[in-house]
């Protein structure tokens, strides 16, 4: 095995914890603003009340986005390593033509010097 096709199949993953972390932190300040909002329209609602049902219902948004972006990433991860093993599938069968292309050569190179000889030794 050469260095290159080692290198092939261990595809780097490009991306990082980062979008998760900025996903949660943008939605953070969506429930921030959004209960500030509620509680500046409702002043005579309760506080943690309201901050209750702005986390129950964010929650599966934070979870669904956090899947989402997980699942992209897996996305990602597979596809760059299929990619490679097709590039590599089609080196490998390049590399199979040539060898088959060159004993195919030889057959028709050998069989050529045998008819040479026959009529040479036919025609002496």
């Amino acid at each position: 095995m050469t260095a290159d096709r080692d290198s092939t199949f261990t595809a780097k993953l490009v991306s990082s914890n980062a979008p998760y972390v900025w996903a949660v932190v943008i939605l953070a300040a969506v429930a921030a603003v959004l209960v500030l909002v509620i509680v500046w329209l409702r002043p005579k609602a309760d506080a943690l009340d309201v901050v209750a049902q702005v986390a129950k219902g964010l929650a599966p948004t934070v979870a669904g986005v956090m899947a989402y972006l997980k699942a992209q990433e897996t996305h990602l991860s597979v596809n760059s390593r299929l990619d490679a093993f097709m590039r590599e599938h089609a080196a490998l069968a390049h590399r199979d033509g040539q060898i088959q292309g060159v004993a195919d050569e030889q057959a028709r190179q050998a069989a050529l010097d045998v008819v040479a000889r026959k009529n040479e030794a036919s025609g002496n």
